[in-house]
């Protein structure tokens, strides 16, 4: 067990800690790179078969398991979730409370998961999470809170557009350790170009300093594809985020346990872990991708 009354861990523990996670996952995260490659279409010929004539570089996959994603999410997109909060006492003044409580949350929801840029809202990243890995992981945050002494315009932009932000993350790249009790400890690993890491931490970050560092003389454009592995973990004592050098996109399944490129290692303070994660397992396709069906449909 970790010391819980140290200030900080050493990164190389948590770095071995979350290779071990990482191995624990690999199936997992084996099947979910399937259902990735059926839902958007995609789909890689035997070499032999691709040096038939009439089959040569062409794209051939079938769409079914994307169409019947993608219709499923729209379909139960549309049902928002009815927020309601149970009253402690039988006095009218509870009731009254909860009632407000109810509709702020609501409100804080609805603010939330507007459309932003493009980007899907929350609720509709949720459902097509559930729909593709029967699984979702999120964080909450609140962003009062998270930006606490923030003060340049970008932040204020956000913090006037919503106070709660739930971060949806591909279930793949989350992984997790539970105990019958309930969630011991999460750990988010996923990778990031630098200019991805300079936004969400921002360049006064002693991690992103360092990382700036390193490279002095790097084009503004090669921040863009330039890429490095996040770890974000987190137990009920302790937040420790920080970086690795990475070869491409792909996550590295060994985490290096030498990084000194550290965002953030301390107590954190909260009594709860802010994480919400569901995985029901058994996605709807692991059946007719684990059995090699649907490999054998596309010939």
């Amino acid at each position: 067990m970790p010391d819980t009354e140290q200030e900080t861990r050493e990164i190389g523990d948590i770095a071995e800690l979350v290779t071990q996670m990482l191995k624990d996952d690999e199936a997992r995260d084996s099947l979910y790179g399937k259902i990735d490659m059926a839902t958007a279409a995609k789909f890689e010929p035997d070499a032999a078969i691709k040096q038939l004539p009439w089959v040569k570089n062409r794209h051939y996959a079938m769409t079914d398991i994307a169409d019947a994603k993608n219709a499923g999410v729209r379909t139960f997109s549309t049902l928002l979730p009815d927020i309601q909060i149970a009253p402690n006492t039988e006095f009218d003044e509870e009731y009254e409370r909860v009632e407000m409580a109810e509709q702020a949350v609501g409100w804080e929801f609805e603010r939330m998961n507007r459309v932003e840029n493009g980007k899907k809202g929350v609720h509709d990243q949720i459902v097509e999470s559930a729909v593709k890995y029967h699984a979702v992981a999120f964080q909450t945050e609140y962003l009062k809170y998270k930006l606490k002494g923030k003060t340049d315009p970008r932040y204020k932009a956000i913090l006037a557009r919503k106070c709660a932000n739930w971060p949806v993350h591909h279930p793949g790249t989350v992984h997790s350790r539970h105990s019958e009790y309930g969630l011991e400890a999460v750990a988010k690993v996923n990778t990031y170009s630098i200019q991805t890491l300079m936004e969400n931490f921002g360049t006064d970050n002693p991690g992103v300093a360092k990382l700036l560092a390193k490279h002095s003389n790097i084009k503004p454009f090669e921040r863009l594809n330039t890429f490095y592995t996040l770890v974000d973990y987190m137990d009920w004592t302790h937040r420790v985020q920080f970086v690795a050098p990475n070869p491409g996109r792909n996550v590295q399944r060994m985490v290096p346990t030498n990084s000194d490129m550290v965002m953030m290692n301390e107590k954190h303070g909260l009594p709860f872990i802010p994480w919400v994660i569901s995985d029901y397992g058994d996605p709807l396709w692991q059946s007719v991708l684990e059995s090699g069906m649907w490999e054998n449909l596309q010939y």
